[in-house]
């Protein structure tokens, strides 16, 4: 944790205890030209074992180192691998050039905290690195990494001096990467559904357009029969009009007597 630009700590902070980085059960090979005899070897040094062993039948040098009493820290991991080198050395003759690190365990620990809903993650990231996250106790929750391929040396070191910080940053960016690019496929998924949508709106508009064409036609069609309805109409009131007035006329012709 770096509350400020200068200063670092490890202590409780705000409720909260950050604990630097633990690293535990390394495992190592080599295979030599030369042939070797078959030995073992273990020392140790507080809580840490420091095994060697020398196989003669594949010519391979491999060994461990265990913790057994906590985590080793980032210095205490160094010497060890360091006295690993020199007990490898002393009894071979010559310093050791091609060596794996096949498998290496580092976790951190974050006191004060809870999760809630889920036990435990696990996920791999694009390093070939197996990442879990679970509750280890009541208040504490512990982020571990275990190694899944083989790696060098130097791997090795620049992994544990980083710790988690750089692969997390690495891991951010992938994601970040691929995330962008499933942004990049919806908005051309949307674009396309939104000139599907443009094209069926015109095409909807210009429909509407012609009903609306049609509607004006026979509203002037219907004002024509309009017309000629009024004219029909007008013209049938005068011909009845006409004959009322000749019945009229007959009747008072044939029983009616005027006086002048």
């Amino acid at each position: 944790m770096q509350p400020y630009v200068g200063s670092y700590c490890n202590k409780i902070t705000y409720g909260l205890r950050f604990v630097p980085l633990c690293v535990h059960n390394i495992s190592l090979r080599s295979f030599v030209c030369q042939d070797v005899k078959s030995w073992e070897k273990d020392e140790f040094v507080g809580g840490v074992k420091i095994h060697v062993c020398f196989g003669a039948e594949r010519r391979k040098i491999s060994g461990y180192i265990a913790c057994d009493v906590g985590d080793m820290s980032h210095d205490a991991c160094l010497l060890a691998l360091n006295r690993w080198f020199d007990i490898v050395q002393d009894h071979l003759g010559w310093q050791l050039n091609d060596l794996q690190v096949l498998t290496f365990e580092c976790n951190k620990d974050y006191h004060g905290v809870r999760i809630d809903g889920v036990q435990c993650v696990t996920k791999m990231d694009l390093f070939g690195m197996v990442e879990r996250v679970y509750q280890k106790e009541e208040n504490l929750v512990r982020k571990e990494r275990k190694t899944v391929r083989p790696v060098s040396v130097n791997k090795f070191e620049e992994a544990i001096a980083m710790g988690f910080a750089g692969s997390d940053k690495a891991q951010e960016h992938f994601e970040l990467k691929e995330e962008v690019k499933r942004v990049s496929e919806a908005l051309k998924f949307n674009n396309s559904r939104s000139l599907s949508m443009e094209r069926l709106l015109e095409a909807i508009y210009k429909s509407k357009v012609a009903d609306v064409e049609k509607v004006k036609g026979l509203e002037g069609e219907v004002a024509a029969l309009r017309s000629d309805i009024s004219k029909l109409t007008a013209a049938l009131s005068q011909v009845f009009n006409f004959e009322g007035d000749a019945k009229g006329q007959a009747k008072d012709l044939g029983g009616n007597k005027y006086v002048s």
